[in-house]
């Protein structure tokens, strides 16, 4: 898995940087247990305990689909099974997340819940998968 990180950080980094965060750049992270890189059609899928750690969100799934736009910078990225997302105080469980790049904006799908209360479970499941990916 590291050998997947260290692509993702070397290829996309500057792409993801400037998109998502231009006053303060910051790299994002996507951990998981598989990775597969389709460069000839602007795609990227991740596969089994999904970490992605953003300026923007923080994020856990299954399953996370990345596509890109032809200088390699991200347009879209989709969640599915068992997404957690944690922004600030803010935690949402669902199904499926849909997140547009560019305009900064996340539909969500599928038992859509909001709360306060999964905070220690976000903390558990981040600190589990990175602790996995070592």
């Amino acid at each position: 898995m590291k050998k997947v990180v260290l692509l993702f950080s070397l290829i996309f980094s500057l792409g993801f940087s400037k998109n998502l965060n231009s006053k303060n750049p910051e790299k994002v992270y996507i951990y998981s247990d598989k990775a597969e890189f389709d460069l000839k059609s602007y795609h990227m899928v991740y596969k089994g305990n999904v970490l992605i750690i953003s300026p923007e969100f923080n994020a856990t799934c299954e399953r996370a689909d990345v596509y890109l736009d032809k200088e390699y910078n991200p347009v879209y990225i989709y969640g599915y099974n068992d997404v957690l997302i944690e922004n600030g105080n803010i935690y949402i469980k669902a199904n499926f997340f849909f997140y547009d790049v560019k305009n900064k904006k996340i539909k969500l799908k599928g038992n859509v819940k909001i709360t306060i209360n999964d905070i220690k479970n976000f903390k558990k499941r981040k600190k589990e998968k990175l602790n996995a990916r070592s």
